[in-house]
């Protein structure tokens, strides 16, 4: 057996930390602390979770969010079962040690701090019951090979053909095992299975071949499904399974392979488009009303709720005449299904008579920022071509975080805006602020010349109600892109605010999809609001009606929801945990770090 290096991190936590999530007990953990040891890409995690005298304890689930030091991404480490469920840790209560170990395989890189998050079982990672801070664990992946040490089954998700040339769904698979490993008749099942898609067969062992690669050796079997195409146009996903000869499970491929037939995509009737300066126009209003779809597509890869019946909804309620949405720029570049996923939103929106916005989540990876930058415009140049011709908002960038200072970022997104008016002259062009785009000082002091650019985007999540006249700037079209704020003292003084031009709330969508959602659900034509979505659409009805907001609530009201970022900025937008939170804070901020982060690494 070979050594394996020990990486060990002590978790301190200046006080407990307690949350709570429905229907449980308080969850308090005293002094967590967490040990790490690497062989290949596969880390090792041995955990300590020590509960307070009269905590609650019961079954968790649990995921890391770690920081990738070489991309400055996040990556969210999720352990789970050969059958491919969440691990299930028991925290036992009442002042109990829980120690455990679990693996997972990590990307590439040198790894930072980050934190940690345990959900309540089977809540499908959206009920947090305890979260804390991971500092720097300073440990370093340097290949993607993992040890084979028990049989398992891969895919190449770029090798997958749907349809290939015989017009058939063809999905190559890869068996591999330890070196003298042997079961009952030295045989393997293998399967595929799916809506529309169903195959199991022998991988025989007398086809392996021996291997030596990256530090390990181990047993190869190459082998491929061929299967028909599903007979209706569609979305369709299918797993597949690795067994012994007895249907003992090995492994269970999970989410497994993503593919679509034929066109699916439903589109909007032209001649029922919305106007652009319509929507743009406010009416009675101070300013047009708009709202955020949020960035579940570009997070884990499907957004609920994607129908022409909920962006109706929306419109109807709130009077939402424009929704915007982030998408990965990475997969839209390189999938064509994930690029038919985004134009179905597009779509839908059109149908209901809403204007979308597309913004890239964040810049695709690379090994500078100027190649970065190179791959952006070659995105934002796809984007205004797919939908040209079409009334389409383009945001070059969401939060343009690797640029700290305007002067920085202006040129390049100069060089972004004209890509998207070079392939789309019609375009109508949102240029963010630099940074999380929450000043927009400098853009008004030295702004985009040439026609490039109809609207700024404006995020506030942290500014006061003293400080939100000089965010804002002056003299520039300002769009509030993204806030999250139910105050009334807060949307009492932004008809105040002269160059702002209209207002889109974070999120208008269900729990489960992005933080602070501001919907609770929705049931055919039955929308419910949360209460934070009430009041927002509240507000927006009595500016809709030319009624004025009153200022009668707190100040407090008006405070920021989440901790403002550190002076270097953060990766991805998500803030650390800090001190100081109330407890629903820590608890939204927790979700708000799945639903940004969740699935990063992505099915590709």
């Amino acid at each position: 057996m070979n050594p394996r290096p020990l990486c060990v991190l002590a978790l301190a936590a200046a006080a407990p930390l307690a949350l709570t999530a429905p229907a449980r007990a308080a969850t308090t953990l005293v002094s967590p602390s967490l040990q790490a040891s690497v062989d290949l890409s596969e880390v090792t995690f041995t955990y300590k979770l020590a509960t307070a005298a009269g905590s609650d304890g019961g079954n968790v689930n649990i995921q890391i969010f770690l920081q990738n030091l070489d991309t400055g991404k996040y990556v969210t480490l999720s352990p789970r079962e050969v059958n491919g469920t969440p691990i299930k840790i028991p925290l036992l209560p009442d002042g109990s040690d829980n120690t455990g170990t679990f693996q997972v395989t990590a990307p590439i890189g040198r790894y930072g701090g980050g934190k940690v998050v345990l959900f309540a079982e089977g809540s499908s990672f959206t009920k947090p019951v305890a979260t804390f801070t991971v500092p720097p664990m300073n440990f370093t992946v340097k290949t993607d090979a993992v040890r084979v040490t028990a049989p398992t089954l891969t895919v190449d998700m770029q090798a997958v053909q749907a349809p290939a040339t015989d017009g058939k769904l063809h999905v190559p698979y890869t068996v591999k095992y330890p070196a003298n490993f042997t079961n009952t008749k030295n045989v393997f099942w293998v399967m595929i299975k799916g809506k529309g898609v169903f195959k199991q067969q022998y991988a025989k062992m007398t086809q392996a071949v021996h291997k030596t690669e990256k530090g390990d050796e181990f047993e190869q079997i190459n082998g491929e499904f061929i299967v028909d195409m599903p007979a209706q146009p569609g979305v369709y996903n299918a797993n597949l399974g690795l067994f012994d000869a007895n249907w003992k499970m090995y492994q269970w491929v999970y989410p497994g392979v993503d593919f679509d037939q034929g066109d699916w995509v439903v589109r909007a009737d032209p001649s029922h488009y919305p106007n652009i300066t319509h929507a743009l126009t406010p009416g009675k209003a101070p300013f047009f009303l708009g709202g955020n779809y949020g960035n579940a597509i570009a997070t884990i890869g499907s957004a609920a709720n994607d129908t022409p019946t909920f962006f109706k909804l929306l419109r109807a309620e709130a009077g939402l005449t424009v929704l915007r949405t982030n998408f990965d720029p990475e997969r839209y570049e390189a999938e064509t299904l994930y690029r038919k996923k985004v134009s179905q939103i597009v779509e839908n929106m059109l149908s209901a008579g809403v204007v979308p916005c597309l913004s890239p989540q964040d810049m695709p990876p690379g090994a500078s920022l100027e190649e970065r930058a190179a791959k952006l415009e070659v995105v934002d140049k796809r984007m205004a071509t797919d939908f040209a011709g079409k009334p389409v908002i383009f945001d070059v960038l969401n939060e343009p975080h690797e640029y700290t200072t305007w002067a920085q970022w202006k040129p390049v997104a100069v060089s972004l805006a004209r890509a998207v008016k070079a392939a789309n002259p019609k375009a109508f062009v949102v240029v963010e602020s630099e940074g999380f785009a929450e000043d927009m000082s400098a853009a008004s002091e030295s702004p985009i010349g040439e026609g490039l650019v109809d609207l700024y985007g404006w995020h506030s999540y942290h500014a006061s109600l003293a400080e939100l006249p000089k965010k804002a700037g002056h003299g520039i079209p300002v769009w509030l892109e993204e806030y999250h704020n139910t105050g009334a003292a807060f949307h009492a003084e932004l008809p105040k605010i002269p160059n702002l031009k209209g207002l889109a709330a974070w999120a208008w969508t269900t729990p489960g999809q992005d933080g602070l959602p501001l919907v609770k659900s929705v049931n055919g034509a039955e929308l419910t609001l949360s209460a934070s979505g009430e009041k927002i659409a509240a507000y927006y009805r009595h500016w809709r009606d030319g009624e004025t907001v009153s200022a009668d609530a707190d100040v407090a009201d008006a405070s920021p929801v989440t901790p403002a970022p550190p002076a270097g900025g953060y990766s991805g937008g998500i803030p650390p945990p800090q001190s100081g939170l109330t407890v629903e804070q820590v608890r939204e901020i927790a979700r708000q770090v799945f639903v940004e982060m969740s699935k990063k690494q992505g099915k590709k």
